[in-house]
């Protein structure tokens, strides 16, 4: 093989795994043991350069024109996903021969400099932003140029931030800040999944329901409810947090504004959905209570009955408290009328 580079060691499936996730996809390739693991297998290889006494990963225009990356890439359609495997067979085979570990070396770095994306088997991309985290080798089957971003990485934090309402989030590039965020992402579908907030709603006798309501709930259900299916798929690791993101961006038409007027909506819902419990209950209640004869009273129990009737029923905060207000008028008064009538007898 004598076009193999010479590295001064054995590179190791830790090695190699070190520089990727340490080297290439950190900030902490300045460290004493990244630097080196760079000095003995990166820059042999051509993914890294000295620069000033340090090892740096090598440009994304001198990576492309390594005579290593040459051979492995050359011909290949540049709009497909070229199978690892045949990328493989070129690197291994002479007069290169490199190694698995080597040839991961390789494709990370291009990786790492945005001119590829790993494709995994269910079709998933890994970008430069996941290269810190752990690569399960095994499950990439090829490479592709990468996909346009139709969000920033800064955009990207913003919803980040705006969705698991933590503002010390730093950048998208550390690997604690998105491991912060994915769990913050599988905090709030849990806290959804339990709320069951559309399923109440559906339990819900349609004779309760009025057509502003229907519409509020189907607009969620476009929203916040394929909010939870999209994080559910980055919980099952079939959805990248960068895709992740942009998916709910998209739910929302990018705007913080319509993202906070769904979480009114929301809770319009939940009051919605609690108010018609309430007022069944109301119902339930005055359905089983005698008539007292009382003028005053019986005013009241009218006032009540019109209140949580049908057609005047409303999903404010606003209407439920003033169900509850004279709910609770009319039972003080119930009560005290039959404690007075009870006295009499006595």
């Amino acid at each position: 093989y004598p076009a193999h580079p010479q590295l001064s060691d054995h590179l190791g499936h830790k090695q190699a795994a070190a520089l990727i996730s340490n080297f290439l996809g950190s900030s902490d390739g300045n460290s004493p043991e990244s630097q080196k693991l760079a000095e003995s297998f990166a820059a042999p290889l051509g993914v890294a350069a000295r620069v000033n006494g340090v090892f740096v990963p090598t440009t994304a225009e001198n990576l492309i024109e390594h005579e290593i990356v040459k051979a492995g890439f050359a011909g290949f359609d540049a709009e497909a996903v070229i199978p690892l495997k045949d990328i493989a067979m070129r690197l291994q085979a002479p007069p290169i021969g490199l190694t698995r570990e080597a040839q991961h070396l390789i494709l990370a770095a291009l990786v790492a400099q945005k001119q590829y994306e790993f494709v995994t088997s269910s079709g998933n991309r890994i970008n430069h932003r996941s290269l810190d985290l752990q690569i399960i080798w095994d499950d990439i089957v090829g490479v592709a140029k990468p996909l346009d971003e139709v969000y920033s990485p800064q955009r990207l934090l913003i919803w980040a931030k705006l969705i698991t309402g933590n503002a010390g989030l730093r950048s998208l590039d550390r690997s604690e800040d998105r491991l912060l965020i994915i769990d913050s992402l599988t905090g709030w579908l849990s806290g959804w999944n339990e709320s069951r907030t559309l399923a109440e709603f559906d339990a819900l006798p349609d004779e309760n329901l009025n057509a502003g309501i229907w519409r509020t709930a189907a607009n969620l259900r476009k929203s916040f409810g394929a909010m939870a299916e999209i994080i559910d798929s980055l919980v099952k690791n079939d959805l990248s947090l960068d895709k992740c993101l942009q998916s709910i961006a998209d739910l929302f038409s990018d705007s913080e504004a319509e993202y906070e007027a769904k979480k009114g909506d929301l809770r319009v819902l939940r009051d919605f959905t609690s108010g018609v419990t309430r007022r069944s209950e109301i119902a339930r209640y005055l359905a089983l209570c005698e008539d007292t004869g009382d003028v005053e009273l019986e005013a009241l129990r009218q006032g009540l009955l019109e209140s949580i009737n049908d057609g005047k029923f409303g999903s404010s905060v606003a209407d439920t408290r003033q169900i509850e207000a004279d709910w609770k008028r009319f039972r003080d008064a119930y009560t005290d009328y039959y404690a007075a009538k009870h006295d009499t007898v006595m």
